[in-house]
Protein backbone atom coordinates (compact mmCIF):
# COMPACT_ATOMS: atom_id res chain seq x y z
CA UNK A 1 0.00 0.00 0.00
CA UNK A 2 0.91 4.10 -0.52
CA UNK A 3 0.85 4.29 2.66
CA UNK A 4 3.44 1.88 4.11
CA UNK A 5 5.73 3.15 1.78
CA UNK A 6 5.83 6.65 2.21
CA UNK A 7 4.67 6.60 5.67
CA UNK A 8 1.43 9.43 6.99
CA UNK A 9 3.09 12.06 4.09
CA UNK A 10 0.28 10.42 1.23
CA UNK A 11 -2.55 11.07 3.89
CA UNK A 12 -0.98 14.15 4.78
CA UNK A 13 -0.80 15.43 1.49
CA UNK A 14 -4.17 13.99 0.61
CA UNK A 15 -5.94 15.92 4.00
CA UNK A 16 -4.35 19.22 2.91
CA UNK A 17 -4.98 19.09 -0.91
CA UNK A 18 -8.63 18.91 0.01
CA UNK A 19 -8.52 21.56 2.78
CA UNK A 20 -7.16 24.03 -0.29
CA UNK A 21 -9.43 22.68 -2.45
CA UNK A 22 -12.35 23.16 -0.10
CA UNK A 23 -10.93 27.04 0.65
CA UNK A 24 -10.65 27.95 -3.26
CA UNK A 25 -14.11 26.46 -4.10
CA UNK A 26 -15.28 28.88 -1.39
CA UNK A 27 -13.23 32.01 -2.79
CA UNK A 28 -13.93 30.87 -6.45
CA UNK A 29 -17.85 31.92 -5.59
CA UNK A 30 -16.75 35.67 -5.08
CA UNK A 31 -16.75 35.71 -8.64
CA UNK A 32 -20.10 34.62 -9.18
CA UNK A 33 -22.61 37.59 -8.69
CA UNK A 34 -25.58 35.29 -7.35
CA UNK A 35 -23.57 33.45 -4.91
CA UNK A 36 -21.45 34.47 -1.83
CA UNK A 37 -18.74 33.62 0.53
CA UNK A 38 -20.08 32.10 3.38
CA UNK A 39 -18.03 31.19 6.43
CA UNK A 40 -20.40 28.17 7.40
CA UNK A 41 -19.88 26.23 4.14
CA UNK A 42 -15.55 26.68 4.58
CA UNK A 43 -16.20 25.07 8.04
CA UNK A 44 -18.41 21.90 6.97
CA UNK A 45 -15.94 21.12 4.41
CA UNK A 46 -13.13 21.24 6.69
CA UNK A 47 -15.32 18.91 9.47
CA UNK A 48 -15.92 16.95 6.45
CA UNK A 49 -12.45 16.50 5.10
CA UNK A 50 -11.56 15.54 8.76
CA UNK A 51 -14.35 13.50 9.34
CA UNK A 52 -13.22 11.35 6.63
CA UNK A 53 -9.98 11.27 7.05
CA UNK A 54 -10.30 9.76 10.35
CA UNK A 55 -12.78 7.47 9.07
CA UNK A 56 -10.45 6.46 6.62
CA UNK A 57 -7.72 6.22 9.44
CA UNK A 58 -10.04 3.71 11.50
CA UNK A 59 -10.77 1.42 8.85
CA UNK A 60 -7.16 1.06 6.99
CA UNK A 61 -5.82 0.33 10.69
CA UNK A 62 -8.30 -2.05 11.81
CA UNK A 63 -7.94 -3.99 7.97
CA UNK A 64 -4.08 -4.67 8.53
CA UNK A 65 -3.43 -8.01 7.40
CA UNK A 66 -2.55 -11.38 9.16
CA UNK A 67 0.96 -11.77 9.16
CA UNK A 68 2.24 -15.24 8.73
CA UNK A 69 4.86 -17.48 10.77
CA UNK A 70 8.17 -17.08 9.22
CA UNK A 71 7.69 -20.63 8.56
CA UNK A 72 5.64 -19.42 5.37
CA UNK A 73 2.71 -21.53 6.59
CA UNK A 74 0.20 -22.20 9.75
CA UNK A 75 1.55 -23.58 12.81
CA UNK A 76 1.24 -27.01 13.54
CA UNK A 77 -2.29 -27.81 15.44
CA UNK A 78 -1.74 -30.90 17.90
CA UNK A 79 -4.30 -33.28 17.86
CA UNK A 80 -5.40 -35.30 21.44
CA UNK A 81 -4.19 -39.08 21.85
CA UNK A 82 -7.29 -41.16 20.31
CA UNK A 83 -9.44 -43.07 22.96
CA UNK A 84 -11.16 -44.33 20.96
CA UNK A 85 -14.72 -43.18 23.42
CA UNK A 86 -16.60 -42.30 20.52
Amino acid sequence: MIASRFGHRTEIATVMALLVHGFLTETAQLMIPERTWDPLDLLANVVSVLLAAGLWGTLTTRATPVERPASGGWPEIECLPDTGNH
